[in-house]
């Protein structure tokens, strides 16, 4: 029988341009691999910058992790850690950063936090359309770490800009999926009058373009939960043509 907790690694900090057929060339000299899994945006396809694989050998998964963790790889540090241990981080302790230079890189941030520790892992997301920003992703081990980073990085700038840092999974998010016609955005704005939120990602359309999805940020996690309320008991009030799903996140 695999030994979950000690055959399976959770390989962080990615490049996006890592497949899973890079990611066996790298690792199968290891030993033999189950199976390897490149976790992706679920509408995009895109990498989300981390991986899990999962050997026979608890043997083979110690060895993988102790010559990979560092490693440089396509041009990013790699952070390899066994599964058991990525699931047993404080889930509430990842931090958002927002408002950074477009040319920001991991290192710059990991530099930024060094009094706090070394983090679990660092993602940069850099966005391509215009008007949208640069974001960092930090996962530390404990919330009181992450909250203590939050509350002395207050006012720092880089690059000139001001940095917004707060947690990544406070409650005031939802999330929205909808089936996808011509005017369905459009729709779904009208429904959202009235509301104060911001929009903290772009929709995106399914390459089939059957359905979209939206993630909205609300003041407050009492508005979120307002607003799912009003949603769920008076579906009629919701001005889409087609079907929509409200999810807290």
């Amino acid at each position: 029988m695999i030994g979950y907790n000690t055959n399976e690694l959770y390989i962080g900090d990615l490049d996006q341009s890592v497949t899973e057929e890079i990611l066996f060339n790298a690792f199968s000299r290891f030993g033999q691999i189950f199976s390897l899994k490149v976790m992706r945006h679920i509408v995009t396809g895109v990498s989300r910058g981390f991986a899990f694989v999962n050997y026979l050998h608890a043997g083979s998964a110690m060895r993988a992790k102790t010559e990979m963790n560092g490693l440089k790889f396509f041009g990013k540090v790699l952070r390899v850690y066994l599964k058991s241990e990525f699931e047993s981080l404080d889930p509430n302790a990842c931090l958002v950063f927002q408002n950074l230079p477009q040319e920001i890189t991991e290192e710059e941030i990991l530099k930024l936090l060094k009094p706090f520790g070394n983090p679990f892992s660092v993602r940069v997301v850099r966005k391509e359309k215009e008007g949208e920003e640069t974001r960092a992703f930090v996962q530390f081990e404990k919330l009181e770490t992450a909250k203590r980073a939050i509350e002395e990085l207050k006012g720092t700038q880089i690059g000139g800009r001001d940095i917004q840092l707060e947690l990544a999974n406070r409650k005031n998010k939802v999330f929205i999926k909808a089936k996808f016609h011509e005017t369905a955005i459009e729709e779904l704005k009208k429904t959202l009058e009235g509301w104060k939120y911001e929009e903290s990602e772009t929709p995106e359309v399914s390459a089939d373009k059957v359905y979209f999805i939206a993630l909205l940020k609300f003041e407050s996690e009492e508005t979120a939960l307002s607003f799912l309320s009003e949603y769920r008991t008076n579906p009629n009030k919701c001005e889409l043509n087609r079907p929509v799903d409200f999810e807290r996140s």
